[in-house]
């Protein structure tokens, strides 16, 4: 079940946001080389991974 929320939750996320999570969380990327993968700023990086985890916590939330 928490598997599918997930997924749920990154389906919904702008694609930026869904790889910048995935890379960090799931692949083990830090800041410097997810910015260096995007193509972006760190502090871009920074901020998208912040957006995407707050998103992922509102949705686990909202579904109880």
């Amino acid at each position: 079940m928490r598997v599918q929320n997930l997924k749920r939750a990154l389906d919904q996320l702008p694609p930026r946001l869904a790889t910048t999570l995935l890379l960090h969380r799931f692949d083990g990327f830090s800041i410097e080389e997810i910015a260096s993968q995007l193509g972006v700023a760190r502090i871009t990086a920074a901020k998208y991974l912040a957006q995407a985890l707050i998103h992922c916590r509102n949705a686990a939330n909202d579904r109880g």
